[in-house]
């Protein structure tokens, strides 16, 4: 039994140590894509839902990614400061009658 509560919690550790890498990661790459399409933005900072794992595991997309930047060029005109959020809309289901 003992060893069957070693194994439980060693997969709880795994699991959580995964998503959190994950999440560093595909982080690190959005801001390493925002830093890379213009190179003077300035404290480009993003943030990634949970459930990293699962989502990429069922093939699905991630529910939300935020991306926040400071003095970012936006062709004619710079901005001071851009922030956007994208999030997955759920699908609808209509009922027939």
């Amino acid at each position: 039994m003992k060893v069957l509560l070693w194994g439980l919690l060693l997969l709880v550790i795994v699991a959580v140590l995964s998503e959190l890498a994950f999440k560093t990661i595909l982080g690190s790459d959005v801001v390493a894509a925002v830093v890379a399409r213009d190179p003077g933005a300035r404290d480009v900072s993003a943030s990634v839902a949970s459930p990293v794992l699962y989502s990429l595991a069922a093939n699905q997309s991630i529910s939300r990614v935020t991306v926040s930047a400071r003095q970012v060029d936006l062709g004619s005109l710079t901005a001071d400061r851009v922030s956007s959020t994208r999030r997955r809309r759920l699908p609808t289901s209509t009922a027939s009658s």
